[in-house]
């Protein structure tokens, strides 16, 4: 697939993170989630300045320097390792609901999975949303067997370098 919508890629700043929540927002409250459920869980998924200090963050711009999509990623704590691979784990994928379908999602994911790449890691590895699985089953990603019900999570999905 093409990519539609020219977008320009950069580490994202402080200043981003009103555009790069909003854009999180508008997302989380498009998935088919009891409203309840939405709105207790957006504090999870906004980003704070804190947050930029741990969690390698990407932002696309469009050509006239509008944030359409934001992309985060970081090395995986002890519960999310793969015991028998090196990984980044890409904490998120956001696309500004106009830009759907543009190539932007799988531009950003593809600057994750560069970035392993470059640091000689196995792949990349997702807590995917269920909204999100037809996303990652095009970009190629395998759905990891749940081995321990209680621990792992039920649509993880990996991607190789």
């Amino acid at each position: 697939m093409a990519v539609k919508t020219k977008v320009k890629l950069r580490t994202a700043s402080s200043g981003d993170l009103l555009f790069i929540n909003g854009i999180i927002e508008a997302a989380v409250m498009s998935w088919k989630l009891p409203e309840r459920v939405k709105r207790l869980s957006m504090p999870g998924y906004r980003y704070d300045a804190a947050s930029l200090e741990t969690v390698d963050m990407q932002v696309a711009s469009d050509s006239d320097g509008d944030i359409v999509g934001v992309v985060a990623s970081c090395k995986p704590t002890e519960d999310m390792a793969l015991n028998d691979r090196k990984a980044l784990v890409l904490h998120g994928v956001f696309v500004d609901t106009t830009n759907h379908r543009q190539g932007v999602g799988r531009t950003l994911v593809q600057s994750v999975v560069d970035q392993a790449r470059a640091e000689s890691l196995d792949g990349v590895l997702v807590n995917a949303q269920p909204d999100a699985l037809a996303f990652f089953q095009a970009l190629e990603f395998q759905q990891l067997p749940v081995v321990d019900e209680e621990l792992d999570y039920k649509h993880r999905y990996w991607l190789g370098c």
